[in-house]
């Protein structure tokens, strides 16, 4: 993972943030949602995902009724991977129009697609999106299969948008930096909650074959940011 993106973290969430802020209207909701894992070396959680405290909440809180209401089965455990759509690119439009808009619904997507395979262990589509560079990338999707094989995956969430922007570098053809709430899950053969959380996430894309590559991601909650 580039140190510098994860600097430049902070300068997204204090940007995003402001721009969100400026708005007055809460962002749009959507489903199935978009979280990450990385390491922690990567600027994420070292649990794939979860609160560095656990994430947890009482089986009778309104985090674990969110869960249920969310995709979790009664039991807490994750929702069969079939009763969960993968994101529709339909929903995500002009994702392939080289534009600094295009960019920002393409990193949108992105990140929906990385939520919606570690909720179906499938990491076809979402290998597709990123470059060979992208070594942060690959070890998301290499997590993503153990979990699959382990029974670890996640139950389906939502996601809201808080604020979205992009910024020039001369890493990428851009950097895209997204602020979104992801939602109460259950994660893990267990069924843990993992309560709703605000994470900032920035993305170094460029544009190849007609589309917007992933080179570089870091996924952070932006409380620590």
């Amino acid at each position: 993972m580039s140190r510098r993106l994860l600097a430049a973290a902070a300068t997204v969430a204090f940007a995003v943030g402001l721009a969100a802020c400026g708005d007055g209207e809460e962002g749009p909701v959507t489903e199935p949602p978009p979280e990450t894992n990385a390491g922690s070396d990567d600027g994420g959680t070292s649990d794939g995902g979860g609160a560095d405290d656990g994430g947890g909440a009482d089986a009778g809180s309104s985090d674990a009724a969110a869960v249920s209401d969310g995709g979790g089965t009664e039991d807490g455990s994750t929702q069969a991977a079939l009763d969960i759509p993968p994101p529709d690119p339909a929903d995500f439009p002009g994702m392939d129009e080289n534009t600094p808009e295009g960019a920002e619904q393409a990193f949108r997507y992105y990140v929906g697609v990385m939520v919606w395979a570690r909720q179906s262990g499938d990491v076809v589509k979402f290998s597709q999106l990123y470059t060979d560079s992208c070594s942060s990338c690959a070890d998301i999707a290499s997590q993503i299969d153990s979990d699959r094989v382990d029974g670890e995956l996640w139950s389906q969430a939502k996601i809201e948008d808080t604020g979205i922007d992009t910024f020039e570098t001369s890493s990428f053809g851009v950097e895209v930096g997204y602020i979104f709430v992801l939602g109460a899950h259950a994660e893990g053969s267990e069924g843990e909650v993992v309560r709703e959380e605000q994470w900032t996430t920035i993305g170094g894309l460029d544009w190849h074959s007609g589309r917007w590559m992933l080179g570089d991601f870091v996924m952070q909650e932006t409380s620590d940011v």
